[in-house]
């Protein structure tokens, strides 16, 4: 029997959780870590790193690694790579498989399906394209949770006998998002959402990288932008600033220290910069101010008061910097909830709503018969109109309010424009903040859909005299499906929403077979080839306790091939070879 796991797809770290014995556990990596960098590495041959390995490869080697990848998913960028062309879902396909492959190793069973979280302001193209991801790693994936909604079902799990009005204030590497969410008598309600998917702890390293070249030019008056190889420099920086920021979090004054950062006439340069803690808080305050207005935006959306709030929870990596903690504490006016580790809330509650769909006993029973979640969709969802004849411009018109809870439907009457119109066309748009007067054209306004849903064969009839029902369905994942129907002609069309950009269906399906073959193309493959031809043989006639063992043994020494760890692959090879002499 398999197990089924939560995990947390990060910016900047990941995390994969489980529950074992009713309660959510963390899973180390093959590291012993319990959360991994969200970075890959591509060496020479094609073999993929993940992790700590491949963030410390960064500096030396960046044309080699990828990091921050989560930001684009969604989009049609391609990623260089060591002479590979990747797409953001392929990256994140390649950090769920190690952590995948690490939780079978840890746990010696095999994951058979998983819940993943992602930000709360994910647009539909950005959740398709986690999904996408999921099936490129060839990872059973139903359901994506949003991350404040996880750490909130996390932190009702470890307070079951009180019922508290949450905000869950959610500043990770590269997101923010809050909600503000109710718990009671086992439910967990979101009441409304609200965050920006640009800014995080990585535009914070990015601003104190350069303020602190900025400081170097003007103490030892070089301009290192002139330097050969800038790009790995300033990434140097970057990891220096990363490392500087967290020493801030401790101490008033921090130093970068760098003992070569290059050659300038010859002659090598070393970077020693110090910077106090009122200078790094002066570069980020406007960023963090932000965060307020994004917070107020949710308590309006909500029609909850501050005064409603019983807790306020702090979740992610950023919210460890004192200036995040001192104005969401000075906006509060009360204490914080930081007595949970931000780093992991994400995963934990990922895994216990993994639990509570496949209705773990155990669960259940810690849970006095489980709890319910309900969530929201944090846009407005609506189609392209025009107001009539003597205005033709192109209105954007809601149908799906934000903050709407899911899963739901809704559905709205338009009428034809012209006389003996035949056919209708329709766009699907997403707004972030909708008045009423927005053109499809308006910032903050996206179009969703690839090909427009078009409806043919409408009866002539004078213009306003045809009625056309537009349904929306939102389900739980924030996956889109549309109908279009001619009220009384029994004509009616429906689809599902196929985003603007992002990876085809047949390009996930292809990046699914080179991961799947990338391994067979290593040395290390070669010298294990007979050993799985001959195990996956065996397979097929071995029953209960003999097949289970094969299958676990087979599934490491793939993983440790995956990992091209040669020593720990003849490990498994000998063991493998043991148990299939003893069935021969």
């Amino acid at each position: 029997m398999g197990i089924k796991v939560g995990i947390d797809l990060g910016t900047t770290n990941s995390a994969i959780s489980y529950i074992k014995d009713g309660n959510p556990v963390i899973i180390e990596n093959k590291e012993g870590q319990r959360t991994t960098p969200s970075v890959i590495y591509l060496d020479e041959k094609g073999n993929t790193t993940v992790g700590k390995q491949a963030k410390n490869m960064a500096v030396s080697m960046p044309k080699h690694v990828v990091i921050e990848s989560k930001r684009l998913m969604g989009t049609d960028t391609k990623i260089d790579v060591n002479g590979k062309t990747l797409r953001p879902e392929e990256v994140g396909a390649r950090v769920l498989e190690y952590l995948v492959r690490s939780a079978e190793e840890r746990t010696g069973q095999k994951v058979d399906e998983a819940i993943i979280t992602v930000p709360a302001y994910f647009n539909d193209t950005q959740r398709r394209a986690t999904q996408k991801a999921a099936e490129i790693a060839k990872l059973k994936v139903e359901r994506l949770v949003n991350e404040p909604t996880a750490a909130a079902i996390a932190f009702a799990f470890e307070n079951l006998d009180k019922n508290s009005t949450m905000l869950v204030y959610d500043l990770g590497g590269g997101t923010f998002d809050v909600s503000i969410v109710e718990v009671f008598d086992g439910m967990v309600e979101v009441k409304a959402s609200a965050g920006n998917n640009n800014l995080g702890g990585k535009d914070f390293d990015e601003l104190l990288a350069k303020y602190i070249i900025q400081k170097y030019e003007q103490e030892q008056g070089i301009e290192l932008s002139s330097l050969p190889d800038y790009e790995a420099t300033f990434l140097r920086i970057k990891e220096a600033a990363e490392n500087l920021k967290i020493q801030l979090s401790q101490q008033e004054i921090g130093s970068a220290v760098l003992p070569f950062i290059g050659l300038h006439n010859n002659v090598p340069l070393s970077l020693n910069v110090d910077v106090s803690r009122v200078e790094f808080e002066s570069l980020i305050k406007k960023h963090v101010d932000s965060t307020i207005n994004e917070v107020k935006e949710a308590l309006k959306d909500s029609k909850l008061e501050l005064s409603d709030i019983t807790d306020v929870i702090m979740v992610g990596g950023s919210t460890r910097i004192p200036l995040v903690r001192e104005t969401v504490q000075k906006y509060y006016g009360r204490p914080l909830r930081v007595d949970i580790n931000p780093d992991e809330v994400v995963a934990l509650g990922a895994s216990v709503q993994m639990g509570l769909k496949a209705q773990d006993e155990n669960l259940k029973r810690n849970t006095n018969g489980g709890l319910m979640v309900i969530d929201v969709c944090p846009y407005s969802l609506g189609t392209e109109v025009t107001r009539g004849h003597h205005d033709s411009t192109s209105y954007y018109d809601e149908i799906i309010s934000r903050n709407t809870t899911i899963p739901t439907i809704k559905n709205k009457v338009y009428y034809t424009m012209h006389d003996n119109q035949d056919l209708v066309e329709v766009n699907i748009y997403q707004a972030e903040k909708y008045t009423g007067m927005e053109t499809v054209h308006s910032p903050g306004i996206v179009q969703l859909n690839e090909r427009p849903l078009i409806i043919e064969g409408l009866p002539p009839r004078r213009a306003g005299e045809v009625k056309i029902e537009i349904g929306f369905k939102y389900n739980m994942n924030g996956i889109l499906e549309v109908t279009a129907e001619i009220l009384g002609f029994g004509i009616k069309k429906e689809m599902t929403v196929e985003p603007k950009s992002g990876m085809t269906y047949f390009e996930t399906q292809e990046a699914a077979a080179t991961l799947e073959t990338d391994v067979t193309k290593t040395e290390l493959y070669t010298r294990m080839k007979p050993i799985i031809i001959r195990a996956e043989q065996m397979l097929k006639t071995a029953v209960g306790h003999d097949r289970e063992k094969i299958d676990t043994l087979l599934t490491q020494l793939k993983d440790a091939m995956f990992s091209n760890d040669s020593r720990r692959a003849e490990e498994l090879e000998m063991q493998l070879t043991d148990v299939l002499i003893d069935l021969m």
